[in-house]
């Protein structure tokens, strides 16, 4: 863990929704999903060249809730600027989960550049992603959790915690040793575990699974020390 004087609390917050046909009624769990939606899971990325699980393809229904596939799907993706950021040509959508993550590889060019989702019957989507410089020196976290509305999975996770360090100009910035953070629910009956990602030496970002108990509404708060 980073050594400092300190400990900086971050929060994010998470609705789980236990079942659309719980939460919108059963004509919403029959119509299924109508579009996609592309999230980044931090923003920006290092310019570095490497490969960051940081985008997440997810579901919704006509009128834009959270949904689940009930059968697997094919995700088509694509970047306007390969010189600044690549993906995958597609990735699988399995049938009853929530979100796929999209792994995106930079490069060492900054930049911004389109990536767009596609799949057959579904509404596309399409997002900016950013890369920078890296700086030196982490001095704050930037915390985030997606998406933040979602349905509970019963065959898979529900959601994404992620973890970037950053420095005071709030780029992102490499860690000089291992960096632990603790990530706390405060709704214990919807996130019961405490969780501790840990930043390795020389990296920027990391992430963890979400699984819900109950349905309902929950805060987190990371802290890591310095």
């Amino acid at each position: 863990m980073r050594s400092g004087a300190s400990l900086i609390p971050f929060v994010a917050v998470l609705l789980i929704l236990l079942g659309c046909h719980v939460v919108y009624g059963a004509s919403t769990a029959t119509q299924g999903p109508s579009s996609l939606s592309l999230i980044s899971t931090v923003q920006p990325l290092p310019a570095d060249g490497g490969t960051y699980p940081s985008l997440m393809v997810t579901v919704g229904d006509v009128a834009g809730n959270p949904t689940v596939t009930l059968s697997s799907m094919t995700i088509f993706l694509s970047s306007s600027q390969d010189s600044v950021a690549t993906v995958l040509p597609t990735v699988e959508l399995t049938a009853g989960h929530t979100y796929v993550l999209v792994n995106v590889t930079t490069t060492e060019k900054p930049g911004t550049t389109a990536i767009t989702a596609a799949s057959g019957g579904l509404k596309s989507a399409s997002a900016d992603l950013e890369t920078v410089g890296a700086g030196q020196t982490p001095t704050q976290l930037a915390l985030s959790i997606s998406p933040s509305k979602t349905l509970q999975s019963f065959v898979g996770d529900d959601a994404l915690v992620a973890i970037q360090l950053m420095n005071g100009s709030s780029l992102p910035a490499y860690s000089d040793g291992l960096t632990q953070v603790i990530i706390t629910s405060s709704n214990t009956s919807v996130v019961e575990n405490t969780m501790t990602l840990t930043i390795p030496p020389g990296k920027s970002y990391a992430y963890s699974p979400i699984k819900a108990k109950n349905s309902g509404e929950t805060t987190f708060t990371a802290l890591s020390s310095g």
